[in-house]
């Protein structure tokens, strides 16, 4: 698909069209060698927090968003419904079911009680096309049992070349 700009030559000297026509076609060739990346996040949801679990992705059992795209974790985000009481959680994203190393952990404890978040460079967490994103957790004696968890993890994810 090429660019598309809505033009009437009608009138114009011929010099004036030829430029307008190679102007066209060069940003055609810039825009088709150009990598558009896009941003998403992805929400992940727990009730009654008693134990580690896998977070749900969606209203279902589903616990894991499979990427359409090359791409990278670059953030998430932590917000508990009760603040702690004792003990912490730590909440990790997983790309298919494993945590990539390093890992982006981020824990709700006694400085960080009811929010946390944490953030990694572009590609340090990559993850290929067909490959699952998810969340998991390691429960250490958090109270109260129940709070909720919702966490959004982002993503940034190569679309490739616009042709």
């Amino acid at each position: 698909m090429g660019l598309v700009i809505p033009f009437d030559p009608s009138g114009l000297p011929p010099a004036v069209v030829n430029a307008f026509d190679e102007l066209i076609a060069h940003l055609q060739t810039r825009f088709a060698k150009f990598d558009f990346a896009t941003k998403l996040a992805l929400p992940f949801f727990a009730n009654n927090m008693s134990g580690a679990v896998d977070l749900n992705a969606t209203s279902g059992n589903v616990n894991r968003y499979v990427m359409p795209f090359n791409g990278s974790i670059i953030g998430m985000g932590v917000r508990m419904t009760g603040a702690r009481t004792a003990g912490s959680i730590i909440f990790t994203p997983q790309i298919n079911g494993t945590a990539p190393q390093p890992a982006l952990n981020v824990t709700i404890n006694a400085a960080n009680t009811q929010t946390n978040f944490g953030t990694a460079t572009k590609g340090i967490l990559a993850f290929d096309a067909g490959e699952a994103i998810g969340v998991t957790t390691a429960f250490n004696g958090f109270t109260p049992t129940t709070s909720d968890a919702d966490v959004i993890v982002i993503v940034e994810m190569s679309t490739g070349a616009v042709e």
